[in-house]
């Protein structure tokens, strides 16, 4: 399989408070809360990819870096990511 890198990532829609990312299949959403504090990073997520873009999110939801849920990861589809931690609360 060939690796997945933040290029490789389709953002939907970016505004200042929100993502709406594309998942490929094969890469966690994001870290487990004990790999979350790893740089480099024990396990290349979602989130650490998009964190090379918008380094804020290592900022919001604790371990869960913005991302507001969370797909399996075999799984594809939509993702939403909260670029501040008012948002991440919203939703």
């Amino acid at each position: 399989m060939k690796s997945i890198e933040v290029q490789d990532i389709t953002i939907h829609i970016e505004d200042n408070h929100f993502l709406v990312v594309e998942k490929p299949p094969g890469i966690p959403t994001q870290p487990l809360p004990v790999e979350a504090v790893h740089e480099p990073p024990l396990q290349k997520t979602l989130a650490h990819l998009l964190s090379q873009k918008f380094p804020e999110l290592k900022n919001i939801g604790g371990s869960d870096w913005g991302a507001v849920h969370r797909l399996d990861v075999e799984t594809s589809g939509l993702v939403i990511f909260a670029r501040d931690q008012k948002t991440y609360d919203y939703f």
